[in-house]
Parts: C-alpha cells; sequence; structure tokens
C-alpha cells in the first residue's frame, strides 16, 4: 500500500508542475520526466538510482501526460519488483519518433505470468492512445522496455 501511495504522491508533484508550469499547451519532455524520475525516486527511497537521460523535446501536454504515465509505471514497476538500489536508465532520442528506453537491472517479467498485470495492461492502453510501439528485451545486464511514439508532425 505505501508504495501506491508513493506512486500517486510522485506523480500528483510533477502533475502540479505540469499545470503551473509556463505553458499549459507546450511541455519540454526532458524537464517533465526528469522530475517526474526524481519524485518517485525520493518518494521510494533510492532518488539517486534512477537516470533519466531524456534529450530536450517539447511535446503537446495531451502527449505528455500519457507519456508520463507509461514512465510512471514502468518506473515504478522496477522499483517494486528490483528494489533499492534501483539502477533504472531512462533515454531518450528524437527523429520522426520519440524513442523512449527504460532498461533496469531485472529480470523482467515472470515467464510463468498468465495473464498482463493491471501495470502491462495500463502501459499497453496509453501506448494504444499514443499510436506507440512497444518492444521488450531481455539481455545479460537486465530488462530494456522500449517505445516509439510518432511525434505530432509525423502523427
Amino acid at each position: 500500500m505505501r508504495n501506491a501511495a508513493a506512486h500517486v504522491l510522485a506523480f500528483a508533484a510533477v502533475h502540479e508542475r505540469l499545470y503551473t508550469g509556463e505553458d499549459a499547451i507546450v511541455v519540454r519532455l526532458d524537464t517533465f520526466l526528469h522530475d517526474l524520475c526524481y519524485e518517485i525516486g525520493r518518494a521510494s527511497g533510492c532518488p539517486d538510482g534512477i537516470n533519466a537521460d531524456v534529450e530536450r523535446v517539447d511535446v503537446p501536454t495531451d502527449m505528455a501526460v500519457p507519456l508520463a504515465l507509461i514512465v510512471n509505471e514502468l518506473v515504478t514497476n522496477v522499483v517494486k519488483h528490483v528494489g533499492p538500489p534501483c539502477n533504472i536508465t531512462l533515454r531518450s532520442s528524437t527523429g520522426p519518433a520519440l524513442k523512449l528506453t527504460v532498461s533496469d537491472i531485472g529480470q523482467g517479467p515472470r515467464p510463468d505470468r498468465s495473464r498482463p498485470g493491471l501495470g502491462t495492461r495500463i502501459v499497453n492502453a496509453f501506448c494504444t492512445q499514443l499510436g506507440a510501439h512497444m518492444e521488450t528485451r531481455q539481455h545479460a545486464s537486465g530488462y530494456t522496455i522500449e517505445l516509439s511514439v510518432p511525434l505530432p508532425a509525423a502523427r
């Protein structure tokens, strides 16, 4: 229950920043996601273990909010299942699509899980809303989820 409260408080703090900023129509995604990761880390006891390496890109608020909810879910999930120290990297790159990568040192989802959990369903729903494509990879040093999200000019 404490993790859920931390999850909500972290997003609430960043959400407040979103709507008290200079421009409520466009969001500077690098600052927004960096702040989100900091708040998640602070709320869950690993503020120094979440590295948000996000390129500067401005996106419409209606795109920033679902992206933030996806990142919130993915990063919170790592904190919950891998635990401190949270060695999480959030990277982005831009082009015709925003590439957003969340990597960790964990083993990924259990292979014996018969159906996706609520978090996976939330992420999938927001990916659908954004027209995003999601790939997951298990590798020697951990687990990676990569999203490819069409930018507004390319939609």
